[in-house]
């Protein structure tokens, strides 16, 4: 579900052509994404249920951080 609002997001900002900002927003969780893989599974031994939990993470950074940056109305001004 996490997936769905934050794809619809994400596309979204990068529908108003504002692509570097959304690759960045993508960088930046990706970088999260796989340090808290990395010390879920190989440092603290968590399940595998705390490694799925990653694209939960993942997905709800990007839906708030894509939401937050649509919120300010910056893509407002863009002229094509």
């Amino acid at each position: 579900m996490v997936f769905s609002v934050g794809g619809i997001f994400i596309n979204g900002l990068i529908g108003t052509g504002h692509t570097k900002t959304a690759l960045w927003i993508q960088t930046i969780f990706t970088v999260v994404y796989i340090i808290y893989g990395l010390l879920m599974i190989k440092y603290w031994y968590y399940g595998l249920n705390w490694a799925w939990a990653a694209e939960i993470i993942y997905w709800g950074g990007i839906t708030i951080m894509s939401f937050m940056y649509l919120k300010t109305k910056k893509w407002h001004f863009l002229k094509f």
